[in-house]
């Protein structure tokens, strides 16, 4: 599992020394929405909210970034990053009212600002390491077919469920 865990952390190929003083990079790889793989089944929360089943969907982290080499060991850069994870319901029923299938998603997008320190810089070869700080934009929806007024109280109630789930508390 911690192969694939590496492995799958990031794939994208880059060259950054001398000859390469700026570097556009698309990448695709693991994030934390990978461990919350786990579909729920039937009345697993607790509370008004019913459900026959409940599946979770994600997609991988994409990522484009560019990086300029300052010098040969150093360099900096920006990243643009996004994932979405989806709640998916079926069977839905609300305080006795029947909704049949509702979608709960979440996306995130971070952008960021990239410093590495390369070494043993040779030729097509370039180790580096280094890390990113940046702003992280959560989004939320929920796709049910209902007024907002009563579409906000399941929201709210489904969020608690599933901070009770997550959480154990």
């Amino acid at each position: 599992f911690s192969i694939l865990m590496i492995a799958g952390c990031t794939t994208h190929l880059t060259a950054q020394n001398d000859m390469y003083k700026n570097t556009v990079s698309i990448g695709i790889g693991a994030n934390a929405f990978g461990l919350v793989s786990k579909d729920l089944g039937a009345n697993a929360t607790p509370g008004e909210v019913k459900y026959k089943f409940g599946e979770f969907s994600r997609t991988p982290t994409f990522q484009l970034s560019f990086d300029r080499s300052i010098v040969k060991w150093f360099s900096a850069g920006a990243a643009l990053s996004y994932n979405r994870a989806q709640y998916t319901y079926d069977g839905l029923e609300y305080k006795g009212q029947k909704f049949g299938t509702a979608a709960l998603t979440a996306g995130r997008t971070t952008i960021g600002c990239r410093l590495f320190l390369h070494y043993f810089n040779a030729g097509k070869w370039d180790f580096y390491s280094g890390g990113r700080l940046g702003l992280g934009i959560w989004t939320g929806r929920l796709s049910l077919d209902v007024e907002d007024g009563l579409q906000q109280e399941l929201l709210a109630e489904i969020n608690e469920n599933l901070t009770i789930i997550v959480t154990g508390k």
